[in-house]
């Protein structure tokens, strides 16, 4: 139970990062924002489950996560820098 509540706070700063990447670059607004966040919060937390309950081949999995990281690692890391660069009002360096 310890390794989804970790995995949970991870779904949801994805799931963050992933939102505001779409509002910046797709024009995503109002309650599109809530749908998205919601569905990808769920589509996370289902793959989590099915993974677990063993509902996915194993020889699949390895595939599965390399996708999901990468794509959400870039994705959120953009939607981040843009978060901050919002609250911050200013252009963020290295």
């Amino acid at each position: 139970m310890q390794d989804f509540a970790i995995a949970g706070v991870m779904m949801l700063a994805l799931a963050f990062g992933i939102v505001e990447f779409a509002k910046k670059h797709f024009g995503v607004e109002g309650k599109a924002c809530v749908i998205l966040y919601t569905v990808l919060c769920a589509a996370f937390a289902g793959l989590k489950v099915a993974i677990g309950q063993g509902l996915i081949p194993a020889d699949i999995i390895p595939i599965i996560e390399m996708v999901i990281t990468t794509i959400s690692a870039i994705m959120s890391g953009m939607g981040f820098y843009h978060f901050a660069k919002k609250a911050t009002g200013r252009k963020l360096s290295g």
